[in-house]
């Protein structure tokens, strides 16, 4: 497809993915916000920032990054639960293209600009998000998919959000968040040529009818591209980014932490789904009647989940952690977390975790 559409304005264009939200699209656009503090910079090789990676990037005005438009490797390393484990062949890269220099090229400014990725500021400033087909999706399901069923947020105090990697993403998957350091800044606004958005943005669409979005976002510039822009007419400069920024999918939800905070939550009544439940259950684990959360059992709109706090919160994350390994019931049951109220009747939980720049429906706009 040309060009032509390259003009639509972002906030359009994200918006036209919450009208069809209960059809094929859902909402997925990123703008200002004042996040939550993230946990201390770690590189990507899994140690903190030494005297080559730059100052600490929340001290203020030495943490600025721009993308320089060209092309590299990401870190090898990530951090990991019991050392250090390499990810490099989890990176899809050109077997000719050398790994990023220190050096920068001609022209880029790094710590500072227009186009520093970390420039500072509590807004985000990056978002690569996979619009959510949500009339695809279970009922009371919508709650983990309404920003995204893949994403990446990162701030202009490179703080990132991280949901689903490479291989995908199911519903008992957490947002995983952290700190980029200055050295993986810079690789990451330069494979993704943060600094080309402007000339890159534009929307193109494939055949498939039905198909929905990936989208990259600095909430000015903005670049749409439909099933991974796996199909002729995109740019090649375009293409390029679906396929780089899979593997920083990968290697910053391994290296990111489990989000704490708030979550929001949607219930759904079951029973006449599956009657005799013959699997195990947990029960309802909130002081407040489950009434209360109750929607539908049909698409849930955008924007019609309930916000638990603390304490609330942990002892839902603990049923999501449970039932990532199956506890409750078994592989080809539901993607829900089984639950009843009082022996009540059986209903399914969903839940996901908060991000700090939604608005008060939970919906993360322009």
């Amino acid at each position: 497809m040309s060009r032509s559409l390259r003009l639509r304005r972002p906030d359009a264009l994200l918006a036209a993915a919450v009208v069809a939200a209960v059809g094929c699209g859902s909402s997925s656009a990123m703008g200002p916000g004042q996040p939550g503090d993230g946990p201390p910079a770690v590189s990507m090789d899994g140690r903190a920032p030494g005297p080559d990676a730059g100052p600490p990037l929340d001290d203020a005005g030495a943490a600025e990054v721009a993308g320089a438009g060209s092309e590299g490797g990401a870190g090898d390393a990530v951090a990991d639960a019991g050392g250090v484990t390499d990810r490099s062949s989890d990176l899809p890269r050109d077997t000719t293209a050398t790994s990023v220099p220190d050096a920068v090229a001609p022209g880029a400014d790094v710590l500072a600009g227009p186009r520093a990725l970390c420039g500072g500021e509590a807004r985000v400033t990056f978002t690569y998000v996979r619009v959510a087909a949500l009339a695809r999706h279970a009922p009371g399901s919508q709650v983990i998919w309404e920003n995204g069923t893949t994403y990446l947020y990162i701030d202009g105090q490179c703080r990132y959000w991280v949901f689903g990697n490479s291989r995908g993403v199911n519903e008992t998957d957490e947002t995983r968040t952290g700190t980029l350091a200055a050295a993986d800044a810079r690789r990451l606004a330069q494979e993704i040529k943060y600094a080309d958005w402007p000339t890159l943005k534009g929307e193109w669409r494939g055949m498939l009818h039905d198909a929905t979005p990936d989208v990259f976002t600095d909430g000015t510039n903005t670049i749409s591209c439909e099933a991974k822009c796996s199909f002729a007419g995109p740019p090649p400069a375009v293409r390029e980014l679906y396929t780089v920024i899979d593997g920083w999918l990968d290697l910053l939800n391994a290296a990111g932490q489990p989000m704490t905070g708030p979550v929001r939550l949607a219930v759904v009544n079951l029973e006449d789904s599956y009657p005799g439940w013959p699997h195990k259950f947990a029960d309802w684990p909130l002081s407040d009647p489950m009434a209360g959360y109750v929607v539908p059992y049909t698409i849930t709109r955008p924007g019609t989940s309930k916000r638990v706090e603390a304490p609330g919160a942990a002892l839902l994350r603990d049923l999501r952690a449970r039932q990532r390994m199956r506890a409750f019931s078994p592989a080809g049951t539901g993607s829900f977390i089984p639950v009843r109220e009082r022996n009540g009747p059986l209903h399914g939980l969903y839940l996901r975790d908060v991000l700090p720049f939604e608005n008060a429906q939970g919906l993360v706009v322009n």
